[in-house]
């Protein structure tokens, strides 16, 4: 039985590590004070409020739907988010052609 949990808890544990990191990158981004971004043809601002509506969990967090900018984003949080609920959250950066939010 122990073997069979094996897999699930090393995924927990590159979860943990990835929410880490990404907590870790979004102070770092803060910390760095304004940056300018471009999504689809729109200026961006480092905290810049959006409203963004959840798609589903993911690994460390949300995948979210930025319909002001036809853009998938994502949320690290620990904080339970249903599906279809509407949130506002900050603008960080872009990473891996999502973008990357924070909750306010």
């Amino acid at each position: 039985m122990k073997q069979e949990n094996e897999p699930h808890r090393k995924e927990l544990t590159n979860a943990a590590s990835d929410v880490q990191r990404l907590q870790s990158e979004v102070v770092a981004i803060e910390n760095a004070g304004p940056i300018d971004g471009v999504v689809a043809g729109v200026d961006l601002q480092l905290g810049q409020s959006i409203a963004c509506t959840v798609l589903g969990a993911e690994p460390g967090g949300y995948t979210v739907w930025i319909s002001m900018h036809n853009q998938k984003g994502f949320v690290p949080t620990e904080r339970p988010l249903k599906d279809g609920e509407e949130i506002f959250a900050q603008y960080i950066c872009m990473h891996n052609d999502k973008m990357l939010l924070s909750l306010r």
